[in-house]
């Protein structure tokens, strides 16, 4: 978790890259006080304006107080870019940030990607194992 509810980082930005994200309130600190935040990320090449990639307001109505976010980075590949987060609170929390955070903020090249979806197709034989046994105790195989 990420408790910082500001900062920039200069990044060089990989080939096919995807942004991941998750950022929210915390409903147990929160404990039923209000407060509505702004969470934003923004991403700055240098050369043209810089751009929003997220730009969310939660408060403690709000259906779901986790987010989790996408977005394809791909365009700035290769190039020297800041990204920024910032938090903007309002509501009567004496620390608001104990409750507001941002978390796992990954960037992803294509080749990430793709071995994950590698990763998670496979299982290991201890794996296979168990799957068996349970499908022998359940009949679906034969002993």
């Amino acid at each position: 978790m990420i408790r910082s509810t500001d900062g920039c980082r200069d990044l060089r930005i990989p080939v096919g890259a995807t942004l991941r994200t998750e950022f929210g309130l915390d409903e147990e600190r929160l404990d039923g006080r209000a407060i509505e935040a702004r969470f934003r990320l923004t991403i700055d090449d240098h050369e043209r304006p810089a751009e929003t990639l997220v730009d969310v307001v939660l408060n403690e109505r709000s259906d779901f107080l986790w987010k989790n976010q996408t977005a394809s980075i791909a365009r700035y590949a290769l190039r020297q870019v800041t990204m920024c987060i910032e938090t903007e609170v309002g509501g009567g929390l004496p620390d608001p940030a104990g409750v507001l955070f941002w978390a796992k903020r990954q960037i992803l090249s294509a080749t990430d990607r793709e071995r994950r979806a590698a990763r998670s197709q496979r299982i290991s034989e201890q794996e296979q194992r168990l799957r068996e046994q349970q499908l022998r105790t359940i009949g679906y195989i034969d002993s």
